[in-house]
């Protein structure tokens, strides 16, 4: 019985894990996609995602630190950024997809910190 127990316990920790690593990466392909991005920089740290919003509404923030040239690197590759030229502003504004309303990417260059905001409601 402690075996099965045990079993049980293993079996639902992993799933819990699982689930977690789950959500993440299909939060990760919705921010992608709904901001139109590409792939985060390989060599990003700090990387964070929040979900917040109801049945009725979803939101999306992520961030991350990389290298000046990596971010500059990584607009280029964005199909969101290809209207922009200059990639020193603060603050774009990008035409979302996916079904979004919103999508917007702010950057802090002081510290190559990224932060990106999209949602639908």
């Amino acid at each position: 019985m402690k075996k099965l127990l045990l079993v049980i316990l293993v079996l639902l920790t992993a799933l819990f894990f699982y689930s977690k690593s789950a959500d993440r990466k299909s939060a990760i392909r919705c921010v992608c996609e709904w901001a139109r991005v590409a792939p985060f920089p390989k060599n990003c740290t700090n990387f964070e995602i929040s979900t917040t919003g109801s049945m009725f509404s979803r939101q999306f923030s992520c961030s991350f630190t990389a290298p000046k040239k990596s971010i500059i690197n990584w607009l280029k590759q964005s199909p969101g950024m290809r209207n922009f030229r200059d990639f020193s502003k603060a603050k774009y504004k990008i035409k979302p997809g996916g079904g979004a309303q919103f999508a917007e990417i702010a950057i802090d260059w002081t510290q190559n910190r990224v932060i990106i905001n999209t949602y639908w409601s």
